[in-house]
């Protein structure tokens, strides 16, 4: 009987401890791996890295698209670009004139921009 008390005493003294370090273990836990813990903050932190050289890829392709529109419009307009375009729609070359066809390249990213020779 006696031992039976000496159980009864030492779990109830441990069960308020116990508890607490359950409740730490589950806040921990989720701390690190819930959907606002630190693992899913470092996801979208590269999802954000990504999603941000994206945009600067999609940027750089608007200014370039944004500068052949200026040097077409009525007020600026080139003509070279313009024979350009006229040749390429049309599908016409003079006589005398060697056409050189070339695949066109996809846009280069910032970081292949920056490492390249030709600026």
């Amino acid at each position: 009987m006696v031992i039976r008390l000496e159980i009864a005493k030492r779990v109830r003294q441990l069960a308020l401890p116990l508890l607490c370090v359950s409740v730490l273990a589950y806040f921990l836990f989720h701390t690190i791996q819930g959907d606002r813990g630190v693992v899913a903050w470092l996801m979208l932190k590269q999802d954000l890295r990504v999603a941000d050289t994206r945009l600067a890829a999609i940027e750089d392709e608007r200014m370039m698209l944004a500068n052949r529109v200026a040097r077409l419009s009525p007020k600026t307009l080139d003509a070279d670009l313009l024979e350009e375009q006229v040749r390429l729609m049309l599908n016409q070359a003079s006589e005398n004139e060697v056409v050189i066809m070339q695949d066109r390249l996809p846009p280069m990213t910032p970081d292949e921009r920056a490492t390249s020779d030709i600026n």
